[in-house]
């Protein structure tokens, strides 16, 4: 990934789901769409927009209690966050998401709703997501509830539908929040700052964190930057270790 990078979430679910319904609806990617399991047999990417990032998505082949591809794994465990998607139109739903959870889990992977960014551990905790879809069903946000419930209520949730568009521009900005990155847009000493294309960051890193994805060399040589942003007023010199928030404009100095 380049240095102004898009986080990387699988979508994994039970057959018939709407798995690549929602990502056709959410980013420009055309995955086979079918009423009969296994439609989709290779993980498909596509790149969802959000305001002026994008994040990659990537759809994957249901998991069922007889047949999971071996590779799913290797793309849950490589994935920054898991969307962990419901069939609301059936009450079958909580059966499906259980042995998805639970095949997974025979492999050390963990979709939970809490994880750290990195891990030693031999299981690899995938922080989730629970995506319900087709929210247009009769009785589909009671389902969710009752999902909600079950898994617990530490799960954050979401309704939507890729049928209709229910729930789609919540769940774009709802994916920005669930990653907790910042965007901090980059400034030349007497030039404007670019706003085109911010650099993606975890929430709590500093200036000095910026440097190092500007390029080495400059976070070996930084003395100092100018803020424009939260918390600071306009052009106030900070430290390497100042902490960033989203939307500032960083201008680093030699």
């Amino acid at each position: 990934m380049s240095a102004r990078r898009r986080r990387s979430r699988a979508a994994g679910g039970a057959p018939n789901a709407g798995k690549s319904s929602l990502l056709r609806a959410l980013t420009k990617a055309t995955p086979e769409v079918g009423d009969f399991p296994f439609t989709t047999r290779e993980p498909v990417p596509g790149m969802m927009a959000y305001e002026d990032i994008a994040f990659q998505l990537i759809d994957t082949p249901p998991i069922t209690a007889d047949f999971m591809f071996a590779w799913m794994v290797e793309i849950c465990r490589n994935a920054d966050a898991a969307l962990l998607v419901a069939d609301l139109s059936t009450d079958d739903a909580l059966e499906h998401i259980e042995v998805v959870r639970a095949r997974l889990a025979e492999k050390k992977v963990e979709l939970v709703p809490h994880a750290p960014r990195q891990s030693d551990a031999p299981v690899r905790l995938v922080r989730t997501l629970l995506v319900g879809n087709k929210a247009d069903a009769p009785g589909a946000l009671e389902r969710l509830d009752v999902l909600a419930e079950l898994l617990g209520k530490d799960f954050r949730r979401i309704a939507v539908s890729a049928l209709t568009g229910q729930g789609l521009p919540e769940l774009r900005a709802l994916l920005f929040d669930f990653l907790e990155v910042i965007r901090v847009y980059s400034k030349m000493p007497g030039k404007k700052p670019d706003m085109d294309v911010p650099f993606v960051l975890p929430r709590g890193s500093t200036v000095m964190d910026l440097a190092r994805k500007v390029h080495r060399d400059i976070a070996e040589r930084l003395k100092f930057a100018r803020l424009w942003g939260e918390g600071a007023f306009e052009g106030q010199s900070v430290k390497r270790d100042h902490a960033l928030h989203d939307g500032d404009v960083v201008e680093l100095h030699e």
